[in-house]
């Protein structure tokens, strides 16, 4: 079991992990909507792939300020293959959603989030994407492949 300090920080900062991965790779992006609490359930996601990981190898950290997310970024080489590969997940969808932004709101505006709808929106109108937004979406694909 997670250490309490950990759970506490995920129920706190779930918003700030839920805007990192709102538009991008399904598997994260479809944890996010369980029980129609976005924020909870992507906390839960996180919890469940890295929950050990993050006992194992940031006990010391203080949760808050994005201290723990970066001691996950920053110790890749020794976390577990899941967690290596949520947290690859998670830095793709922060990357695509800045690099999409613009383009999902214009394009994207009537579609739901959620289980890679905008994705799929941004991917039907490759043409009318900008091409930081096409390299981001097919560096998504690569990774959630």
């Amino acid at each position: 079991m997670p250490p309490p300090f950990f759970i506490r920080f995920l129920r706190r900062s779930a918003r700030n992990l839920l805007a990192a991965t709102v538009l991008m790779v399904p598997t994260v992006a479809h944890a996010q909507f369980i029980d129609g609490r976005p924020g909870l359930a992507f906390a839960r996601a996180a919890l469940e792939v890295c929950g050990g990981d993050i006992s194992r190898v940031c006990s010391g950290i203080a949760p808050g300020g994005g201290r723990l997310a970066q001691c996950l970024m920053s110790q890749q080489n020794k976390l577990s293959p899941d967690c290596r590969r949520f947290v690859a997940e998670a830095q793709s969808a922060q990357s695509t959603m800045f690099a999409c932004a613009v383009d999902a709101k214009r394009l994207c505006a009537n579609t739901l989030p959620g289980g890679g709808r905008i994705v799929s929106c941004l991917n039907r109108q490759r043409d009318a994407i900008s091409r930081d937004c096409a390299r981001a979406l097919d560096e998504a694909a690569a990774i959630g492949r």
